[in-house]
């Protein structure tokens, strides 16, 4: 596949004379999209009818085809549909490829050393208005992070998947830091036919409310950058090549050499499929177009075995996921042109994380906002030591964890402790560090002398005197104040208990709320709870917002009672433990 030769196919605007049905054929798959009603035959027809356009030679070698734009409604065209007679969707086929390509002067540089650095940019604002849906930018992060575990252990990538979706930040992250791949994953916004044309992506403010960017200002943060690929993970970002209402042509002008966008509506799943499987094929330093015909063909099997989509797609009499497969669309001035130059000998991580292991729950949704502000305040050292107080259940340890990973991926460790795992701080420290329980404090604390390092101090409700809130653990006490007197910048801490705690060390309280109700109310779907909307809103309502009390009755044994009584049971049972942790 590496060795695929180049194909520039040029389509003349003749075509439109001679196959007068293209447009109609296009404009119909369009609104067909848009209803989600695409069906295998109609792609076909479609692709059949640009193939015969073409007036190519059936016999067609294994190749890198190339459709050049003609920078009019030629571009329009769902050529990614491409449909021969004997090898079937070229698209999607192992043996060719199928981009886009721009003339232009441009100057090839030669691409930079490893490692390949990735940056997955995610923006949903707290409020969003219809059509735009929920996306599970958290599963995504997460599975994204699974992918390229590997390839990060190795030393091969650097992976950054921020919870902060304001475009300031990603300003600044671009001008910090050289990224080879930027993935913006979120939501695009065109302006209604009754409005200057204008296309844009919606990130966070500061406030998490909405803000638009339009494509112009987007694409001028790349001039001049190191990336060399720009994945635009948003429905319609590549819709309307032809008009000046699309993402991507923008920034490809920017001299970007690689843009992927998307032609029309795109399911959350077939993205999250989508740029996983792509970021994967580039981390085993596969050719961009032939990482994204991989990920093209991983998109035409978005659910696993056990799954459907009735539940979420009652209203749609085909299967929506058809068809998304040709969607992402690949503009390259040279798809050969490499991204990186892999000839360097990767360093190997150490494991981010020692000490207890925390059992987590995979399901983490929302709380933006502090994963805004508290990573932010986190990462600059605004706060250097945050204490994460409220009432248990609600998530916080869940969100002390997601406030980890930011800082993992700038090369800080964590060490972490679980108060109520039933061993001593100075066993996990001295187990962490491979020395003896009797080695002084001050050597076992070595580590934290200068580098970057995070204390990960959980659950301090087990080791807390409920008197006057002092720590009971005698090493956990004394090692603060060691930490405390060193000073050093680097160090974070990061503590979680339902009361607080009485300690020098001086620490920024955050009082963590319930969560939000579409949050919570998402989890309960996530969960495979089929409840109503009221029945989510009671849930939440008697359960105060409680995640592992939804976990609870997802436990129960199903239709044995009622909801009401169900509720009753798990409220009853959190009562008590509650009153349990207290005592």
């Amino acid at each position: 596949m590496h060795t695929l030769t180049p194909l520039t196919i040029k389509p003349s605007v003749e075509l439109l004379t001679q196959c007068p049905n293209l447009l109609a054929l296009s404009q119909q798959l369009r609104q067909h999209y848009h209803t989600q009603q695409v069906t295998e035959t109609e792609l076909k027809t479609v692709g059949m009818a640009l193939w015969q356009a073409l007036n190519l030679e059936t016999h067609l070698t294994s190749q890198a085809l190339l459709i050049e734009q003609t920078g009019n409604v030629l571009d329009d065209l769902p050529w990614e549909c491409l449909y021969h007679p004997q090898h079937g969707f070229l698209a999607q086929q192992i043996s060719y490829t199928l981009s886009r390509r721009i003339e232009g002067n441009h100057v090839v540089l030669s691409p930079p050393v490893g490692p390949l650095n990735i940056l997955l940019w995610t923006a949903q604002p707290d409020k969003l208005r219809p059509p735009q849906a929920r996306l599970d930018l958290e599963g995504e992060q997460t599975a994204m992070r699974i992918a390229l575990e590997p390839f990060i252990a190795a030393g091969w990538v650097n992976f950054y998947a921020p919870d902060d979706g304001r475009f300031s930040s990603l300003v600044e992250i671009l001008q910090q830091f050289s990224w080879q791949v930027v993935l913006l994953s979120g939501h695009s916004l065109l302006q209604p036919a009754d409005q200057p044309q204008m296309a844009g992506f919606i990130f966070e403010d500061e406030t998490g409310e909405g803000e638009f960017i339009t494509a112009d200002r987007l694409a001028s943060i790349f001039q001049a950058s190191a990336v060399q690929c720009v994945v635009i993970a948003a429905c319609q970002s590549a819709y309307g090549l032809a008009t000046p209402a699309n993402l991507v042509m923008p920034i490809i002008q920017a001299g970007i050499p690689h843009v992927i966008g998307m032609r029309e509506r795109l399911l959350d799943r077939a993205g999250q499929v989508f740029i996983q499987t792509l970021c994967v094929a580039l981390a085993q330093q596969a050719r961009i177009d032939i990482a994204v015909q991989q990920a093209r063909r991983a998109m035409t099997a978005l659910l696993s075995p056990h799954e459907t989509w009735c539940s979420t797609h009652k209203s749609s009499p085909v299967d929506p996921s058809v068809g998304q497969w040709c969607l992402p669309m690949l503009i390259s001035r040279d798809p050969t042109q490499p991204l990186l130059n892999w000839h360097f000998c990767p360093q190997p991580r150490l494991p981010s994380f020692i000490g207890n292991s925390i059992p987590l729950s995979p399901l983490f949704l929302g709380r933006r906002r502090e994963l805004r502000t508290l990573g932010t305040a986190l990462r600059t050292g605004t706060i250097r030591y945050l204490f994460i107080h409220g009432r248990g259940g609600i998530g916080k340890t869940a969100l002390a964890h997601r406030l980890t990973l930011p800082l993992i991926q700038q090369h800080y460790r964590v060490l972490v402790y679980q108060a109520n795992q039933g061993t001593t701080f100075l066993a996990v420290l001295a187990q962490a560090r491979g020395l003896s329980t009797a080695t002084a404090l001050e050597i076992l604390l070595e580590p934290f002398i200068s580098q970057p390092w995070l204390l990960w101090l959980d659950n301090l409700d087990c080791i807390r005197d409920p008197d006057n809130g002092s720590l009971l653990d005698a090493a956990l006490h004394e090692s603060l104040n060691i930490l405390q007197d060193w000073n050093n910048p680097q160090l974070r801490i990061i503590l979680t208990a339902r009361q607080p705690i009485n300690t020098k060390l001086p620490i920024d309280n955050y009082h963590l709320s319930r969560p939000d109700f579409k949050d919570f109310s998402h989890a309960i779907q996530q969960l495979g709870l089929n409840y109503t909307f009221a029945e989510r809103l009671k849930t939440y309502q008697v359960l105060g917002g409680n995640f592992q009390g939804v976990q609870l009755l997802q436990s129960l044994p199903p239709l044995t009672t009622d909801l009401t009584t169900q509720l009753a049971i798990v409220h009853r049972y959190l009562q008590a433990y509650q009153r349990s942790c207290n005592s």
